[in-house]
């Protein structure tokens, strides 16, 4: 009973946590959470979301890496808990890879690609089969 109690005070300080250093809303950090995104995150019965803590973390660890802004380069600094560290790592991997595999990331690059295929054919007075394939239209 005692872990499942600091369990529900910690998941409103590391979602803070997370919602700072991710700069998302507590809406995107759910969606976030359902994908896999966050490491510890769980659903209980009850629909509620909860986050482990790494261990040997305290509160104190938190707002004190949140102060430092350690939490932008944490591989450098050993000062904090190694499971911090470790865990911001793991969250911070996830998320750039989420972000360069997001549908919309993917969509602006194949836009990029088809407007310098446009460019190209434009110079060079005709449109090559990469080019018409760039551009969508085989």
């Amino acid at each position: 009973m005692l872990a499942s109690v600091q369990l529900k005070e910690m998941t409103p300080l590391l979602e803070n946590f997370l919602m700072r250093i991710l700069r998302c809303s507590q809406r995107t950090l759910r969606r976030r959470m359902a994908a896999g995104l966050i490491a510890g995150a769980y659903r209980t019965k009850g629909g509620h979301w909860r986050i482990k803590k790494p261990s040997g973390v305290t509160k104190e660890n938190l707002s004190q890496f949140l102060r430092s802004g350690a939490w932008r380069f944490p591989v450098e600094n050993k000062s904090f808990p190694p499971a911090l560290i470790a865990w911001c790592n793991r969250i911070q991997e996830n998320e750039s890879l989420f972000s360069d595999n997001h549908p919309f990331r993917r969509m602006q690059r194949q836009r990029i690609r088809a407007e310098a295929a446009q460019r190209q054919a434009d110079e060079a007075g005709y449109y090559t089969l990469d080019d018409l394939e760039n551009l969508g239209a085989i």
